[in-house]
């Protein structure tokens, strides 16, 4: 039993890149708008699921005597260190809200990406993942969740790579591919059979065999503990019954738990990797501070080249994610957007006073980042990548350092919201053809 390979190498994320109709109901299925996300090793997106004991009630006893099942949420993050077009229109389209896409050269789109500002309601996304594999097939658990939403999202300049981070939190609901049944059996009985429908995958005996993960009996003769039961053989039917060779000698009533992999109550087929795309790094950025944007085009500025030593954008919803009355469920069924933040640190070579005189005079100005990397139409003029446009920013803070035996100064960035423009305005393009909606 437990034959999984547990390595994270093998683990596998998808999400869906149109925001879920009705909040709550799982619609992920393969197709055109999902995609497998090639993330960083040590991505993780699990259920978090609160265990509440009575610690704090009079018992007669000073530890707890019971505890309760409280509430669940998702949580997780995903990363990019060799960030990929898709993954950072995707993470900016559901972090900030609105999305509208035309054509762009033959064969691309482009996807303006706005916060939404009439609504605190953000859309919501389905995603699946499998962790751990072995050569069947089989893994540690399979999920899909609903409800997801984009909570932070962070866009960074490295050394060499451009690279992306985002948080994601849910309200909890998920379907999943192992289960727990109980039964009641006599004790010497040399079979069990999986609650309801429930089927073992498997292709052989062997492969049905390691998809049992655990069988346990107790009361058996009398005996008030757990034992571990061997399963010998696991049928094909739905509900599966497990084989073993009895552990009990009289006909009393035993309890018996099954804990077993199954795939025939949900689907969980995967999506495809995508291709054609490749990171964006250093050398593809243009960054301007500055200049004006007048809806069209960003223009005057300086650009920042080699005298760039860093640059983070931050995005953070705030979401807050609640149980209402009425639900009968157990996960969160209502999300929000809490409040929006949005912060800029660009840390750049020191070769003058003119920021910290602009900080403390409460100057404004402009600012782009604009990360254009290969062509999408050979001999076109559209490229795959994210351009940002802050029509109005402010120093809130500039701060001196060093690196490389070089005066730095580190500058922190709030962008203001402009009466016109708003924002931030992010033009993303690549060969998807939409997002959210």
């Amino acid at each position: 039993m437990g034959t999984v390979n547990p390595q994270t190498k093998y683990d596998r994320f998808g999400v869906s890149r149109l925001a879920e109709t009705t909040k709550g109901t799982i619609y992920f299925e393969a197709g055109s708008s999902t995609v497998w996300l090639p993330l960083d090793d040590g991505a993780k997106v699990e259920r978090i699921e609160t265990i509440e004991d009575n610690a704090n009630e009079v018992t007669g006893y000073e530890g707890p005597t019971a505890v309760y099942f409280g509430t669940q949420r998702v949580e997780g993050s995903l990363a990019q260190s060799k960030l990929m077009p898709d993954f950072a229109i995707w993470s900016l389209a559901f972090a900030l809200g609105t999305c509208t896409a035309t054509t762009a050269g033959t064969s691309g789109y482009k996807h303006t990406i706005t916060p939404l500002t009439t609504d605190i309601d953000h859309p919501s996304f389905s995603m699946i993942k499998a962790i751990g594999t072995d050569d069947s097939g089989a893994c540690i658990l399979k999920q899909k969740f609903s409800e997801c939403l984009i909570d932070s999202c962070t866009i960074t300049l490295g050394e060499n790579y451009v690279s992306g981070e985002v948080g994601i939190v849910g309200g909890g609901y998920a379907e999943e591919n192992f289960y727990y049944s109980t039964s009641t059996a006599a004790g010497n009985t040399t079979e069990v059979t999986a609650s309801g429908t429930r089927s073992v995958p498997g292709s052989n005996a062997a492969q049905r065999l390691a998809n049992v993960a655990e069988l346990d009996a107790y009361g058996i003769d009398g005996n008030n503990y757990w034992q571990i039961v061997t399963p010998t053989a696991v049928s094909t039917a739905a509900p599966a019954v497990v084989s073993f060779t009895a552990i009990g000698t009289t006909t009393a009533a035993g309890t018996f738990r099954l804990f077993h992999y199954c795939e025939n109550q949900h689907t969980f087929t995967f999506p495809s990797k995508i291709t054609g795309e490749t990171p964006l790094k250093l050398r593809d950025a243009t960054i301007t501070i500055g200049g004006s944007w007048n809806g069209t085009t960003f223009v005057g500025g300086e650009t920042i080249a080699c005298d760039l030593t860093g640059a983070t954008i931050s995005i953070n919803n705030n979401t807050v994610i609640r149980n209402c009355a009425g639900s009968g469920v157990d996960y969160g069924t209502e999300s929000y957007r809490g409040g929006r933040d949005i912060s800029i640190t660009l840390t750049e070579r020191q070769r003058d006073f003119v920021n910290i005189l602009k900080k403390r005079n409460l100057l404004t100005f402009g600012l782009r980042f604009n990360i254009a990397g290969d062509v999408i139409d050979v001999g076109g003029t559209d490229y795959f990548g994210v351009d940002f446009v802050f029509p109005s920013c402010a120093l809130m803070d500039v701060r001196e350092g060093a690196d490389g035996g070089m005066h730095t100064e580190e500058k922190t960035i709030v962008p203001l919201v402009d009466a016109t423009y708003g924002q931030v305005i992010v033009i993303g393009k690549n060969k998807q053809a939409a997002y959210i909606a």
